[in-house]
């Protein structure tokens, strides 16, 4: 992430195109990202909202089908264009693999666009592994559990898969400590080769002597938490995969091979240094001419360093690399040194990102693969932290190509309480965004917060909206932030009072409805005065009071990591309070702001994981609890029923239609409807693409799910 904006950047959820390093982008006169809703891609009645947020583009693929090309990315699956890469639409939805989100290297067949081979799985969960489908990403298997870390550091290498150009029902796939795995029935089912216990980075079969493989395995100590030990090594067979020689004990982080001199390759060293080699990897020479190659400050500034290089791309008669800042660099086959490219013409159409934030310009950052058309040297795509971006003259000039793609991570999305047609939205990466056209289209209002966890507006004073986030911070919610016009505009509330943030952060915010002036905050770590607990104002924000009596103290009760969703405190139309702690498993209730809090009795199976008070009713609540369902209380959280035997993580309620409810399932298992309070519930269509959902929110007659890594879908109740 970058320096004065870190928190912008790494899990990477949106894309601007701004000022190049060396030049002011022109603007095109087309508008790729224009918004046209009759082309949009429908997911059954699922439509997908517009908010031009990318993600880390880790990779793309051409296919023998001029119109057809894949893009995959590390949080936010699989995503496929049948119009040259102009537009595009998730296709990894149909699975029932939580981790199928997160995709390491992907795989089409030369025969058949429609048939894909992925690897996937991440470093924070179960493993999943290599993933089949023969219809375009309609449905897919399970072929071969295995771990791949799409989301790790590392990410932004190499290839894990690769395909015999002769023999293209044979497959290789290096996982991570797993080892090497052979398809012979195009992916199938599966041989284990050996090589466990290295780390991945890069997988290549020779074009032209197919037999003859090389594999990297890099430094991965964030995997030393997981207690696996690494090799680090350069390794090369000359028998398909079955046999290795180890050639070096430090290898490249990925490699192309010179398109006419089969021994010749070219590589990446520690993401830095560019080298070549004339004899199949056994030895490299300098080949970074030309280029800004500096190890020390490639690893003091990171992946977004002028200084970094992750793009790396052989074209029929040249080479092609960029650096971390967007800066590209052409080698012909015979020059001696690397030439940069001038600052290009960049066409960002009516994208919301397409201003500069400061001195940060977003083209082109931690570029993670270049891929050049076999049938027109002159036209390439690249992926980088936010976006897809063409070029066909050569990268003179470029086009955004993120219609379509939304790997946004929602944190928290709320409906406006005097049922305006205005839904705000709080993400990690960009902050805040709001709708007033249904979801359509979200909007950003304002370039000062790139995270926001949790939202509440005043139902008196609907206008004034309060939002926990950050300003400054790296995936923070430590600030308190305020809105007086509808959140078209925020300032930095002094919430005096509060503890000292340091680590901390804010899960939730909650308005009293009765007050705009009254609010309380959970603020994670040990309860205590001046620590972890409840803090309540009574002046907007400006002071705040510790409010947690009858507490236990020592233990921290809220949630801490940013990327957690659901509410921990909800307030009845009455003042009544509900309180969830997860460590350890506990509610709370009080009847009104001046009394201590008392732990409820409640059979509790599962996380207590969002709690909301129904507008229409004062005293009723309803719990998610992730294994058990959803509880209802009607007399202000003293005692509990269940409503709901799913397992559930989020609910919301419908502020205009009293008896509206809807819920989030737990384990990706989608949306349920109650339209009587919860007395039955309807199933919402399993066409939504991504079912990790962290929020919900209705508008009129729709809801709208926020996905952890798509962004925002909704669909249309009647």
């Amino acid at each position: 992430m970058k320096p004065s904006h870190l928190a912008i950047a790494l899990a990477c959820a949106s894309t601007i195109v701004c000022s190049h390093v060396g030049g002011v982008h022109a603007q095109a006169n087309d508008a790729p990202f224009a918004l046209d809703r009759a082309a949009e891609p429908a997911y059954g009645p699922w439509r997908s909202s517009r908010i031009g947020g990318g993600g880390y583009l880790v990779n793309g693929l051409f296919t023998t089908d001029p119109d057809v090309m894949y893009w995959y990315s590390d949080v936010g699956g699989v995503y496929r264009s049948d119009t040259a890469g102009r537009s595009w639409r998730q296709i990894n939805g149909t699975s029932d693999a939580p981790a199928f989100a997160n995709v390491r290297s992907l795989l089409v067949d030369p025969r058949d666009p429609d048939h894909l081979i992925a690897a996937t799985g991440w470093q924070w969960g179960e493993r999943e592994g290599i993933m089949l489908s023969n219809d375009a990403g309609e449905t897919w298997r399970l072929v071969q559990p295995a771990q791949f870390y799409g989301n790790e550091g590392n990410r932004h290498h190499g290839l894990t898969l690769a395909r015999h150009p002769d023999r293209p029902d044979t497959v290789l796939a290096a996982s991570s400590v797993d080892g090497l795995f052979r398809s012979r029935d195009n992916g199938e089912t599966w041989e284990h080769l050996g090589l466990n216990g290295l780390f991945v980075s890069d997988l290549v079969i020779d074009a032209r002597r197919p037999d003859r493989v090389w594999l990297s395995s890099v430094d991965a100590a964030p995997l030393a938490l997981y207690n696996a030990e690494i090799a680090e090594a350069f390794y090369r067979s000359e028998d398909g995969g079955t046999t290795w020689t180890k050639l070096a004990d430090h290898a490249p982080d990925e490699i192309v091979q010179h398109p006419t001199q089969p021994d010749t390759l070219v590589g990446v060293f520690d993401q830095s240094l560019v080298m070549t080699s004339d004899d199949a990897g056994a030895t490299w020479r300098p080949f970074g001419e030309g280029l800004l190659q500096d190890a020390a400050a490639a690893k003091q500034y990171g992946e977004s360093s002028g200084h970094t290089f992750l793009a790396l791309a052989a074209g029929p008669d040249f080479f092609v690399t960029a650096a971390g800042d967007g800066t590209f660099y052409r080698r012909g086959l015979s020059d001696p040194t690397w030439r940069q490219l001038a600052a290009p013409a960049v066409n960002d159409g009516d994208w919301y990102g397409r201003d500069p934030i400061g001195d940060w310009s977003r083209f082109g950052r931690a570029a993670s693969s270049i891929v050049i058309d076999p049938d027109d040297p002159d036209r390439w795509f690249f992926g980088d932290w936010y976006a897809v971006y063409e070029t066909r003259d050569a990268g003179r000039s470029w086009t955004l190509r993120v219609d379509g793609i939304e790997l946004t991570v929602i944190h928290t999305l709320r409906q406006d309480p005097d049922g305006r047609p205005l839904v705000h939205l709080g993400m990690g990466d960009n902050g805040y965004f709001r709708t007033t056209d249904g979801g359509e289209q979200f909007v950003e209002t304002s370039d000062r917060t790139n995270n926001v966890k949790s939202i509440d507006v005043s139902p008196v004073q609907p206008d004034r909206v309060y939002a926990t986030g950050t300003t400054t911070g790296h995936w923070r919610a430590h600030e308190l932030l305020a809105s007086d016009d509808g959140g078209k505009s925020w300032r930095v509330a002094p919430a005096t009072g509060l503890p000292a943030m340091g680590e901390r952060n804010m899960n939730t915010v909650a308005v009293d409805p009765r007050d705009p002036s009254r609010l309380y905050v959970t603020v994670s770590g040990p309860t205590n005065p001046n620590d972890g607990g409840v803090y309540r104002s009574d002046d907007g924000g400006e002071t705040f009071a510790y409010s947690g009596d009858g507490l236990p103290t020592g233990v921290g009760l809220f949630k801490d990591q940013i990327w957690e969703s659901g509410r921990m405190l909800a307030i009845g139309g009455g003042g009544e309070q509900v309180l969830l702690a997860q460590e350890p498993k506990r509610v709370f209730q009080r009847p009104d702001s001046e009394s201590g809090w008392i732990e409820v009795n409640i059979d509790l199976v599962g996380q207590p994981y969002d709690v909301k008070a129904d507008p229409h009713q004062p005293g009723r609540f309803f719990l998610a609890d992730t294994e058990a369902g959803v509880w209802s209380s009607k007399n202000g959280g003293s005692t509990w029923q269940r409503v709901l035997d799913q397992p559930a993580r989020i609910v919301s309620f419908h502020v205009e239609r009293p008896g509206l409810v809807a819920v989030a399932l737990e384990h990706d298992r989608g949306v349920v409807v109650s339209r009587d309070g919860g007395v039955t519930w309807t199933a919402l269509s399993d066409r939504l693409p991504n079912r990790h959902i962290n929020a919900l929110a209705f508008d009129k007659e729709r809801l709208m799910v926020g996905t952890a890594g798509n962004g925002v879908f909704w669909i249309t109740l009647d």
